[in-house]
């Protein structure tokens, strides 16, 4: 069975390709390696497979659920590892709050809201 299938997938950003016509698939229980150089397209990926941002064309399946429309529920079953830390750019200081606290199960709006005022980013 696969738990990942990824079937003719682009990103484009900006007008600009990411990732073109990309196609795999990912046997459950399978160990798997994403590589490539700097600006390939690998964090790309990652996000688009764990529904964090959207693919411009394509259709993907993770652990059975679509990305685009069941994100909440793939990263509550997974977890990422990436190089480093990071906030994800293409979001707001709020979304990237919620979606963080959700991970954690810590997810508080009021919370959010009074450390987005503390730090003058609300």
């Amino acid at each position: 069975m696969n738990i990942i299938e990824v079937f003719q997938v682009d990103k484009l950003f900006n007008g600009r390709p990411i990732l073109k016509d990309v196609s795999f698939s990912i046997e459950e229980g399978s160990i798997n390696g994403l590589l490539g150089p700097n600006g390939a397209g690998k964090t790309t990926m990652i996000r688009l497979l764990n529904g964090v941002i959207e693919a411009t064309n394509g259709n993907m399946k993770v652990m059975n659920y679509d990305p685009k429309t069941q994100g909440d529920e793939i990263r509550r079953k997974s977890g990422i590892v990436t190089e480093s830390a990071a906030l994800y750019h293409d979001m707001s200081a709020w979304d990237n709050l919620v979606f963080f606290s959700k991970i954690y199960n810590a997810y508080d709006p009021k919370r959010i809201t009074h450390l987005l005022e503390q730090f003058e980013m609300g």
